[in-house]
């Protein structure tokens, strides 16, 4: 099985595998910031603008096979929430920014695991998006403690390993393939690099 790995630091360039996609989660403000580079991380940061902390999120611009398994190695401070996502369903605004039509997000946070399935909702509804809790683990994840966070794709499945506790989650919605991808919000969130284990789509 092809074996794609991404280490984040000076030399790295995310828009050579990565595009940028934004939220249709009011909570989340869209701004034009991309990930910070340091010598060893991709991270965001406190934005003044918004008084509030970025929310930002990259996807592979190539896709991969449901079948697919992804890791990465993050930390967080305060209400950081790093977030392996995947998603075969993205739109675009009329100047060509990107967002997220359905996806799904596997959310590593001070109190465990949460996997959500995000589904946009019909114009004109009162809400833009309907956030679906499909699974949960709950445990407690210390401030910059090391995290390893690895999902598995497996048809209608996505299995969870972080910090060696497992988790499932079902869904029919689950696509054949997929963009991957990384989401730093609520906090501060440092990813160190992510690996992919799968067939190309």
């Amino acid at each position: 099985m092809k074996e794609t790995k991404f280490a984040f630091n000076r030399q790295t360039k995310l828009d050579d595998d990565f595009f940028y996609v934004s939220s249709l989660n009011p909570t989340f403000k869209k701004t034009d910031h991309k990930f910070e580079i340091s010598d060893n991380c991709i991270l965001n940061s406190y934005n003044e603008e918004i008084s509030d902390y970025d929310y930002i999120s990259i996807l592979t611009k190539k896709k991969y096979k449901n079948g697919a398994k992804i890791t990465t190695h993050c930390d967080f401070k305060g209400y950081g929430a790093p977030i392996i996502v995947i998603s075969d369903d993205v739109r675009a605004y009329e100047n060509g920014d990107k967002y997220y039509g359905l996806h799904f997000e596997v959310v590593a946070y001070s109190l465990g695991c949460n996997i959500w399935q995000i589904i946009p909702l019909p114009e004109g509804s009162k809400e833009p998006i309907e956030n679906r809790k499909i699974a949960n683990l709950p445990f407690e994840i210390g401030q910059e403690e090391p995290v390893s966070l690895t999902i598995e794709v497996c048809g209608h499945t996505i299995k969870v390993t972080l910090n060696g506790r497992e988790l499932l989650a079902e869904s029919p919605d689950i696509p054949d393939s997929f963009h991957v991808g990384l989401t730093a919000c609520e906090g501060i969130n440092k990813f160190y690099d992510m690996t992919i284990e799968g067939e190309e789509a």
